[in-house]
């Protein structure tokens, strides 16, 4: 159970906060192309997610969520960058066999990168929110909700604070807006079709000046406890828009409908957010507070 709480925390992160290399091809780094998949997630010293409806694409059925991570040093990334194109990239995890057993992750062909030991923050309580929510670490001391959050979270333009106690970590405030939730126009009946060639422009209502949108495709298929083999990540302003160039959509794996587990799944997912972020003991504490929702893909 705890290895299961933990790849929640650390995979939630790491595969699409911090998933870093910087081997690999590049496409075209184009002046949309961020440092890290978010525009600004990368460096952080931690990171509190608070999401309502979905958009992470972390596997359907997550739904709304709250989690935490602070680590000790920098953070571990599972993934490499081997493609990008605009404001999106590609980012491929290849397992490896560690002998003796890896106790982390391991990556081709035998590099153990254990899982990184995290700080404590003490207590985590969130306001601004249509419920009470507090975080407590768990073993480990990451933080992650274990469901029963409702599908709206917040309300739009709310003020969500999160109030650390401090333990490893001293006490701190930090703070975002809440984001109305996003929904994307090319899905049909909750499925999106990935195209067999040319690019993929991604549409979606009621553009927000203010905020972000990730668009995140995962694929499935990976054993329990493992990072996805791969994620197609593009980020940007609200716009209305984001296109995923042809190059990178033929780059990613094909993958069918029906999944036999959560986590098996491959998902497409959209998150509109807005970021805060604070100065905690030398480093910078972010908060991302988003809005979405994920769906079946289909890539043939």
């Amino acid at each position: 159970m705890i290895v299961v709480v933990r790849c929640v925390v650390m995979c939630s992160i790491a595969e699409l906060t911090a998933c870093g290399g910087s081997g690999g091809a590049t496409l075209d780094a184009g002046a949309d192309a961020t440092a890290g998949p978010d525009g600004g997630a990368d460096g952080l010293a931690g990171e509190i997610i608070v999401v309502a409806g979905g958009g992470q694409a972390i596997g359907r059925g997550l739904g709304s969520n709250a989690s935490a991570s602070f680590p000790e040093g920098e953070p571990v990334a599972w993934h490499t960058e081997t493609a990008r194109a605009g404001a999106c990239r590609l980012l491929e995890y290849e397992p490896g066999f560690c002998e003796p057993a890896c106790s982390g992750v391991c990556q081709a062909p035998g590099e153990c990168r254990p899982w990184p030991a995290l700080r404590s923050a003490g207590t985590l309580t969130v306001t601004g929110l249509t419920v009470p929510l507090a975080l407590e670490p768990l073993p480990g001391n990451g933080y992650a909700t274990a469901g029963g959050l409702p599908e709206t979270l917040f309300t739009r333009d709310a003020e969500v604070a999160v109030i650390a106690s401090g333990a490893d970590l001293p006490a701190f405030t930090v703070t975002a807006s809440g984001v109305a939730r996003a929904t994307t126009d090319v899905a049909e009946v909750g499925v999106v079709t990935l195209p067999p060639s040319g690019d993929l422009v991604v549409t979606w209502p009621d553009p927000d000046a203010d905020a972000r949108v990730r668009v995140t495709v995962t694929a499935g298929g990976q054993f329990h406890g493992l990072p996805s083999p791969s994620i197609l990540v593009c980020d940007g302003p609200d716009t209305g828009s984001l296109t995923m160039a042809a190059a990178l959509v033929a780059a990613f794996p094909p993958v069918g409908r029906g999944c036999a587990k959560q986590h098996d799944c491959s998902s497409f997912g959209v998150l509109r957010y807005r970021r805060g972020a604070v100065a905690v003991g030398g480093g910078e504490i972010g908060l991302l507070v988003g809005s979405g929702t994920d769906y079946e893909v289909v890539h043939e």
